[in-house]
């Protein structure tokens, strides 16, 4: 089961007792309320009665009363001798019975108000001493929820630490796989390079002396076919011939024809230095060596720059590539191709009419490139950590910054991204995952 699994569990568990604690709360509740409102119904019933009760006794005495009037009325009628004798002792008796009822009224009015004011204040005392207790019920149960989250939390950095430390040391066992994978390649690379070029050369070697071997004896040729032309099989007079070997030098002078290609010539300067039918000028051979080891160069950096994208994104990690490009910065013991081409270019002096110096050749020094990361802050990563867990949150609302982190999937995706769009180190990334992480877990 993992990580997120159980933490799923766990958070329904806890909210499974969380209901089950507020429904056995709300029922108890209700029950004592349903039992409350009994007895007060039944009070109110109660007094209902008493009242009704009261309500009769009023019309009995009002009967009585119209009663007591009739006979008085009656009395009257009869006797008015005693009427007034008679009246006043029935009023005074009268008086009586209502001064008596009313005492007897008002102390029951009495007696009710005490018996109402003193159940209304026990209600009020059971109330608060139940409100009193849920309270602390209440209290109790989110502490041992806290507690509970606390160690699922403490947990949960514990796992998350080794998860990391392990997917470390992969990005870096990965790293030194691909950085010898590179190496090798970089030494074939050049093995090669140098199997080819030195075969190059040896060519361009051969084949450069067998176009001066050529000239030399073409131009030897030409020298006596034009001395023969010109003076005749007797040579110059009062001169002897030179050796033809010195036809071939700069310094040699003799007189010059343009042969038209049937064998007739005509007359030039004999002064006229020889220079005019030197070889012409055609491109150097180190320079055609030159563009082909650049060119070789170039190609070869394309494709390895290729391969190291492809497995950066394959592994979620960059590694630090050689630059290929620069081929000056090779050690002393592997001189640089344009120098060793130059060398073995080299002739002596007796190859060529003239010496040609090889052209001097700078290496191009290029400025170490900066990494991304060093322009980069924690609050920048920050951001982009963030942003990354918005943009899953608006596919799922219910998608927290602990469970991204908790899901190795999303922080290989994370830590691939990052590199990829910030240009940095996928450690520095997991550093700045570790802090929030540590923060979250003091915070709850």
């Amino acid at each position: 089961m993992s990580l997120r699994e159980q933490w799923t569990t766990e958070r329904q568990q806890r909210t499974q007792r969380t209901a089950g604690l507020l429904e056995s709360s709300r029922r108890s509740r209700q029950d004592k309320q349903q039992a409350l409102r009994q007895q007060w119904q039944q009070e109110r019933q109660a007094r209902q009665q008493h009242w009704a009760d009261r309500a009769a006794g009023i019309r009995a005495f009002q009967a009585q009363r119209q009663q007591v009037q009739q006979q008085i009325r009656e009395a009257q009628a009869a006797s008015k001798a005693q009427a007034d004798q008679s009246r006043r002792q029935t009023y005074l008796e009268f008086a009586e019975g209502v001064r008596q009822s009313l005492a007897q009224t008002g102390q029951s009015r009495l007696e009710m108000g005490a018996q109402l004011h003193h159940s209304l204040q026990a209600f009020a005392d059971r109330m608060a001493a139940e409100g009193v207790l849920q309270v602390e019920t209440l209290r109790q149960e989110r502490l041992q929820m806290g507690d509970a989250l606390r160690k699922g939390l403490s947990q949960f950095g514990l796992q998350l630490n080794s998860d990391m430390a392990e997917l470390l040391g992969e990005l870096a066992t990965n790293r030194q796989t691909m950085a010898a994978q590179q190496q090798s390649t970089l030494q074939a690379f050049h093995q090669t390079l140098q199997t080819e070029v030195a075969g190059q050369m040896q060519d361009l070697s051969s084949q450069r002396q067998a176009a001066a071997q050529e000239m030399r004896n073409n131009l030897v040729a030409f020298t006596d076919d034009l001395r023969v032309t010109v003076w005749g099989v007797a040579g110059i007079p009062g001169q002897a011939l030179k050796p033809a070997d010195e036809a071939s030098t700069p310094a040699a002078s003799s007189p010059t024809t343009s042969n038209n290609g049937n064998g007739s010539s005509q007359g030039r300067d004999p002064h006229l230095s020889t220079d005019l039918v030197a070889e012409p000028e055609q491109e150097s051979p180190a320079e055609e060596v030159e563009a082909l080891v650049d060119e070789v160069i170039a190609e070869q950096t394309v494709i390895n720059e290729t391969a190291i994208t492809e497995d950066v994104e394959s592994e979620s990690f960059q590694p630090e590539a050689a630059d290929l490009s620069d081929i000056s910065n090779l050690p002393e013991e592997e001189s640089s191709a344009e120098a060793w081409v130059e060398d073995t270019l080299t002739e002596p002096e007796t190859a060529e009419p003239e010496s040609r110096e090889p052209e001097s050749r700078e290496p191009e020094t290029r400025e170490p490139e900066t990494t991304g990361s060093e322009s980069l802050t924690d609050a920048d990563i920050l951001t982009y950590v963030n942003a990354y867990t918005a943009d899953l949150q608006k596919q799922d609302p219910s998608l927290s910054l602990l469970q991204v982190i908790g899901n190795r999937d999303l922080v290989r995706d994370l830590l691939t991204q990052g590199a990829s769009d910030l240009g940095m180190d996928p450690a520095d990334i997991l550093t700045i995952l570790r802090r929030m992480v540590s923060s979250s877990t003091v915070t709850a």
